[in-house]
């Protein structure tokens, strides 16, 4: 995570899932310094599956990251 801090970094978390605990993500969060974090209140399965409704939110997320500061 620390090698990380530099690169922006959207983290997708869902709060209920069990194959990455929502614990270990908080700890991720943290120690990756508070990163941008859209937590849904999903499992693992429908993280992945919400990705196509999220998609256009995520598109705009990277072209803020990546936009030209001229």
């Amino acid at each position: 995570a620390s090698a990380m801090q530099s690169i922006p970094t959207l983290m997708i978390h869902g709060s209920t899932d069990t194959a990455v605990p929502s614990d270990s993500g908080d700890l991720l969060w943290e120690r990756l310094g508070k990163v941008e974090r859209w937590v849904m209140p999903v499992g693992h399965e429908l993280v992945f599956a919400a990705i196509p409704l999220r998609l256009v939110g995520i598109l705009d997320w990277i072209d803020t990251q990546t936009a030209s500061n001229e």
